[in-house]
């Protein structure tokens, strides 16, 4: 089994240091999407980006309604949408 201080195959980088580096990519995932969530001074870029989460969860879970795509889509359920200058419930 190989250790997390042993460099991959091509000896660029330890498994450790891309564990880190993937850690660092889900927090900064994590942070976005708790802004887009809070719906706050969204740029339309960011408002464009909610609306397309919420609209592929409802296509998730209207296509394979399981516990767990029921779990990840009533999560974000909760995001507005907003078009314009109205505010739609999230699919």
């Amino acid at each position: 089994m190989a250790s997390l201080n042993d460099t991959d195959a091509g000896g660029n980088e330890t498994y450790r240091e891309k564990l880190d580096k993937s850690l660092v990519s889900l927090q900064d995932i994590h942070k976005k999407m708790d802004q887009l969530a809070a719906n706050k001074n969204l740029t339309p870029a960011e408002q464009k980006t909610r609306h397309a989460i919420a609209i592929l969860a409802g296509k998730i879970n209207a296509a394979t309604p399981t516990p767990a795509t029921k779990a990840l889509t009533d999560g974000i359920a909760g995001l507005q949408i907003e078009t314009g200058k109205a505010v739609v419930p999230a699919p």
